[in-house]
């Protein structure tokens, strides 16, 4: 499992200087500590100095403290960033109060950090929340709060395409590209709209095309969408919803045409997955803005059958593009199971 802890209030960053930043000397606490997890600190050469937390009472933390296993993955947050990945070296084998208040003290309600656990082979990694967001597929605004874990489901989708959990985290940190929608969505449909569409020409022979480098918008890696692609692609199917061309907008005053956005069918996040651009006509779908906040914030359900329609427009067009992937797998993208 891959489970977090944050350290974002006050007090919780000063607890993160005090036994994450630098190891806690735990030496000087043996004895409020069991003889089996004295002998695991000692194996562990982490008898003197260890890196150590703790969460508070409460049955969410309970069940995930009840839960952790010696071995398992952990990422330590703060301050909008995943700072570091480490492993469960054990924890302690039921509630500690007495070592919690020795090391942390309590809070202002009188509450302390009782359910402890050590960490070891801890390694300084700086993985943005957006880009944590992104690629687990969790919702934009979604903040990483107090001990949670990567739900399930969420962690066995994407282990498939690594070999291990220190594979998916190094490629977090070192790798992963977020899309740019993800962080400029409103200026993509205005530089979309900028000019308008007089001058755009629609007959596109489809034709692999290589992978555009990836830019920087505020500090992060993103994979830039051209918007001359998806104005081709609005005037091409005459800005009409590629879902239902009677869904109605209004008219938009930079254009003087029914106002539409442009939705990439395969999420551009995953360009690393393709060897060709991603950023194509094929692959770029005309949507009102109904449907495309349907296509993002939707059920599951609903979700699936406006991707179904799409697909089954579109399918041949990724294959003439070099991006070709079956329909269980595009739905795959929007954590969707088929």
């Amino acid at each position: 499992m891959l489970y977090f802890f944050t350290a974002s209030d006050p007090t919780a960053y000063k607890n993160f200087n005090k036994t994450i930043l630098k190891p806690y000397p735990i030496k000087d606490s043996l004895n409020l500590l069991d003889p089996v997890t004295i002998e695991k600190l000692k194996l562990n050469n982490s008898d003197k100095k260890v890196r150590m937390w703790g969460a508070k009472p409460g049955p969410s933390n309970l069940r995930n403290w009840n839960n952790l296993n010696e071995g398992d993955s952990i990422l330590a947050y703060t301050r909008g960033e995943f700072l570091y990945s480490g492993k469960i070296l054990c924890k302690t084998p039921k509630p500690n109060q007495l070592l919690a208040k020795e090391v942390w003290n309590t809070n202002d309600k009188g509450e302390t950090w009782e359910y402890i656990f050590f960490i070891k082979d801890l390694t300084k990694i700086n993985i943005d929340r957006r880009k944590f967001n992104s690629f687990f597929d969790y919702g934009e605004n979604n903040k990483p709060f107090g001990f949670g874990l990567v739900k399930k489901e969420k962690l066995e989708r994407k282990l498939k395409g690594f070999k291990s959990i220190d594979n998916l985290i190094y490629y977090l940190n070192n790798d992963f590209v977020i899309s740019d929608e993800e962080l400029e969505d409103n200026s993509y449909q205005t530089a979309i709209e900028e000019k308008g569409f007089s001058n755009i020409e629609v007959d596109i022979t489809p034709d692999p095309q290589p992978i555009k480098k990836p830019t920087t918008i505020r500090g992060q890696k993103a994979w830039k969408r051209d918007p001359v692609v998806a104005k081709r692609v609005l005037k091409k199917a005459d800005f009409k919803c590629e879902i239902d061309n009677g869904h109605i907008t209004f008219i938009s005053k930079s254009t003087d045409t029914p106002y539409m956005e442009a939705h990439h069918l395969i999420p551009m996040k995953y360009q690393n997955e393709f060897p060709n651009s991603i950023d194509v006509d094929g692959n770029v779908v005309c949507l009102c803005p109904n449907c495309h906040r349907k296509i993002h914030h939707g059920t599951n359900d609903d979700k699936k059958e406006l991707i179904q329609t799409l697909y089954t427009k579109r399918f041949q067009l990724l294959n003439d593009w070099g991006i070709f992937k079956p329909f269980e797998h595009v739905l795959s993208y929007y954590d969707i199971e088929s």
